[in-house]
């Protein structure tokens, strides 16, 4: 889940950490429940660096090379915690 962490945000009910090692993004809820990573397979990104999330729940994340990645707004991040809810109850 973590491979090298060097950068944290924290965005309503969920906190994202980029990773150096292997260049993703780990999403954890509050709690520290893990929720999903996305980046690694792809390769869409290579030495992360930095990430904030704006109040629209766009991501932003930067890399040692001065990319600025503008991800739109990951709302299945919110559907799939709310289904790990659903599922925890019954």
């Amino acid at each position: 889940m973590l491979n090298k962490p060097n950068s944290i945000c924290v965005s309503g009910q969920f906190v994202y950490v980029t990773n150096s090692g292997g260049c993703y993004v780990s999403v954890f809820t509050t709690t520290g429940d893990y929720v999903t990573s996305f980046g690694r397979d792809d390769n869409e990104f290579s030495h992360l660096i930095g990430i904030t999330v704006d109040s629209n729940n766009f991501i932003f994340i930067t890399d040692s090379y001065g990319v600025v990645y503008q991800l739109k707004n990951f709302m299945f991040h919110q559907v799939l915690f709310y289904i790990l809810e659903q599922l925890q109850i019954s």
